[in-house]
């Protein structure tokens, strides 16, 4: 996402030899511990838009001498990190929302993952755990316009959307993530959405 690609330009500093790639950074994230020793990243860099928050930024918060060394460049793990996780609450913020607005109809047990994250290893089982629901993979990763050709779709043929989108097949791979079972691992997800959820309101909510 371009919020990686940020963090990845502005706070991990490239070696001798070559600038850090997304590889390297997730690397170095995956020895972080999930909630990043208490760091809360609101991944708001050029607004919200779900939330409605057009005028909200981002946000580091939750510094303590322990965590802050990442920001001398000691461990560029730990931001990378934290915006992975920012953005998989942001996530699941999303669909918290739809959750509400849809009511009892809406009931999802899988989604597919797309897009240029949908190949990172350690954020495919990070937003397995904090969604807590199994992600599949098409097999043509660049689909996030695949909703909207389908609304087109039922649109187009006069019928309703549901029933339109049920006739539809899509190929996925044979890679599907699972949440964890790891109770602790989910609990530290749970309460870094519980900041992040917390944080983002007092700042940005009207």
């Amino acid at each position: 996402t371009g919020v990686l690609n940020s963090i990845l330009e502005q706070w991990c500093p490239p070696s001798a030899e070559t600038v850090m790639g997304h590889a390297e950074a997730m690397s170095l994230a995956e020895n972080v511990p999930p909630g990043c020793h208490g760091l809360t990243f609101l991944p708001y860099l050029g607004g919200e838009r779900t939330p409605n928050w057009p005028h909200s930024t981002g946000a580091l918060l939750g510094i303590t001498p322990q965590n802050m060394n990442c920001m001398a460049g000691g461990s560029s793990g730990v931001m990378y990190r934290a915006a992975m996780e920012g953005v998989s609450y942001l996530m699941a913020d999303a669909l918290n929302q739809m959750r509400e607005s849809c009511g009892d109809g809406f009931d999802p047990q899988s989604i597919f993952l797309v897009g240029g994250g949908s190949k990172n290893r350690l954020w495919r089982q990070m937003l397995a755990d904090v969604l807590g629901l199994e992600l599949s993979f098409p097999i043509e990763s660049e689909s996030a316009a695949l909703g909207a050709a389908f609304q087109a779709g039922a649109a187009a043929s006069g019928m309703k959307v549901d029933e339109y989108v049920s006739k539809q097949s899509v190929d996925v791979n044979d890679v599907v993530v699972r949440p964890t079972d790891d109770e602790e691992t989910l609990k530290l997800y749970r309460d870094g959405f519980e900041r992040y959820m917390q944080n983002s309101r007092k700042l940005f909510a009207s």
